[in-house]
C-alpha cells in the first residue's frame, strides 16, 4: 500500500465533489463502504475522532456515486442501501440523470469540479478509466481553468494533461477531435490575460461606481503596504462584502445577478459553451 502523506476532510470532500456533505457522511459511516484503507480516522480528542479520505478514498467516492446516478432506478438504490438518515434521503433524493438508456444524451452535461491545478492530471486519468467512460457514454470534455499568473503557462500545463491520457491538445477557445472524445479548453479570463474568474466577473462590471471605488481603495492599500498574491480574489471579496446579498463567492453572485451577466466581456466564454453544447 502506497504510503497515505495527506488526507481530505469530508466538509472538503463534498465542496470538491459539489455533494451533500451529510450525504458523503452517510455512506463512510460504514468503513466497509469503501476499499480498505480509503478511510481514515482521525482523533481530535480525548475519545474525539472524525473520518477522512485518502486521495484514492475521494476518487472511490466520485466513482461510486457517478455509476449510482445512472439512472432513477440505481439512485434510489443507492440511496436505500447506504443512507439510513430519512432527512437526508428526503434532500438529495432528486435525481439528476446523466445519460439515457438509448446511449448519450446530449442534453445531458455533468459538471466536475476538481480541487486544484495538481490535481488535474490525475483527475483525468481516473475519468479514463470509469465506467461511463470506458462504455462511450462521455464523448465531449470542456475544460475550464483559471490563468492564474501565466495564461501561457496554464494552457501548457492543460495540454500535458491531456497529453497524458492521450487526448488532444486544443488551443484555447477551441475544440479539438480524437479518437473517441472531443476535447475544448478555454483559459480564464482569456489566453491573452493573466488573472482568474473574479477578474472576469469584475470586469463585467467595471463601470459600476461601487467596482471603481474598490479598485481605488486596492490601489491605495497596494501602494502603502506592498502587493499581495491573488489580487482579483481579494477584489471581488471586497466588491461582495459591499453588496445587499450574502453570497459565498464568485459562482453564486453571478447566479443571482450579482455580475452583468449580458457583458460583452464574456462573450468568449459564452461562444466555447455554446461549442460545447451544440
Amino acid at each position: 500500500m502506497a504510503t497515505v502523506r495527506f488526507v481530505f476532510t469530508i466538509d472538503y470532500v463534498a465542496e470538491i465533489l459539489n455533494e451533500d456533505v451529510d450525504l458523503l457522511r452517510e455512506i463512510i459511516s460504514n468503513d466497509d463502504n469503501l476499499t480498505y484503507g480509503n478511510i481514515i480516522s482521525v482523533v481530535t480528542g480525548d475519545d474525539e475522532s472524525t473520518s477522512a479520505l485518502t486521495d484514492d478514498g475521494v476518487d472511490e467516492l466520485r466513482q461510486m456515486l457517478s455509476d449510482a446516478r445512472r439512472s432513477a432506478e440505481t439512485w434510489q438504490e443507492f440511496l436505500d442501501c447506504f443512507v439510513l438518515d430519512e432527512k437526508v434521503v428526503e434532500r438529495v433524493k432528486t435525481y439528476s440523470p446523466r445519460s439515457q438508456s438509448g446511449g448519450y444524451d446530449p442534453t445531458q452535461v455533468a459538471i466536475e469540479h476538481i480541487g486544484g491545478v495538481d490535481a488535474i492530471e490525475k483527475s483525468l486519468q481516473s475519468l479514463v478509466k470509469s465506467r461511463p467512460y470506458q462504455e462511450g457514454r462521455i464523448v465531449k470534455i470542456a475544460a475550464i481553468r483559471d490563468a492564474d499568473v501565466n495564461p501561457t503557462d496554464a494552457t501548457g500545463m492543460m495540454h500535458r494533461a491531456f497529453q497524458s491520457v492521450g487526448w488532444p491538445q486544443p488551443a484555447p477557445g477551441t475544440f479539438e477531435g480524437g479518437q473517441n472524445i472531443e476535447v475544448g479548453l478555454f483559459v480564464v479570463p482569456s489566453s491573452d490575460q493573466s488573472g482568474d474568474l473574479e477578474r472576469l466577473c469584475l470586469a463585467t462590471v467595471a463601470d459600476v461606481a461601487k467596482a471603481q471605488s474598490v479598485t481605488q481603495f486596492y490601489a491605495q492599500m497596494d501602494a502603502t503596504y506592498g502587493p499581495l498574491d491573488r489580487p482579483y480574489k481579494r477584489q471581488c471579496a471586497i466588491y461582495l462584502a459591499c453588496t445587499n446579498v450574502e453570497t459565498r463567492g464568485p459562482g453564486q453572485a453571478f447566479s443571482i445577478g450579482v455580475f452583468d451577466r449580458q457583458h460583452g466581456v464574456l462573450e468568449p466564454l459564452k461562444q466555447f459553451l455554446t461549442l460545447f453544447l451544440g
